[in-house]
C-alpha cells in the first residue's frame, strides 16, 4: 500500500539532489524542484508561518535587549546601593562617636555635681 506524499516531499525535500544549481530552482514559485505543483493552501500556510517566525524573532530580539538593559540597570542600582550602604555605615560610626562624647560629657558633669569637684 502506497502512502500519500508528505508536505516535505511536495516541497522537494525528498527529491534527489540535482547536479547543477540551475536544476535545483523550480520553474516558477508554485512548483517544487522536481516539477510537482505545491498546493495554494500550503503556500499560504508557509507565508503565514514565515510571518509568525519574523514576529517571534523580533519579539525575541526585543526581549533580549530589554533583558540586557534591565541587567545593566540592575548592576548600576546595586553599585549605588553599595555606595549608600558605605555612607550609612560611615554616618552611623560618626553618630556613635558623637553619642559617646555626649555621654562622656554628661557623665563628667554628673561626676562633678556628685563629688563637687
Amino acid at each position: 500500500m502506497e502512502q500519500p506524499p508528505s508536505h516535505l516531499s511536495l516541497l522537494g525535500a525528498a527529491a534527489p539532489r540535482p547536479s547543477s544549481p540551475a536544476q535545483s530552482l523550480p520553474s516558477w514559485p508554485g512548483t517544487t524542484a522536481n516539477g510537482q505543483q505545491i498546493p495554494a493552501e500550503l503556500i499560504d500556510q508557509i507565508e503565514v508561518l514565515k510571518q509568525q517566525l519574523r514576529v517571534y524573532a523580533d519579539d525575541f530580539a526585543t526581549e533580549r535587549e530589554d533583558r540586557e538593559r534591565n541587567q545593566a540597570e540592575k548592576e548600576k542600582l546595586r553599585e549605588e546601593l553599595d555606595a549608600v550602604k558605605e555612607q550609612l555605615q560611615t554616618l552611623e560610626q560618626q553618630v556613635w562617636f558623637v553619642v559617646n562624647i555626649l555621654l562622656t560629657i554628661r557623665w563628667v558633669r554628673m561626676f562633678k555635681v556628685t563629688f563637687r569637684l
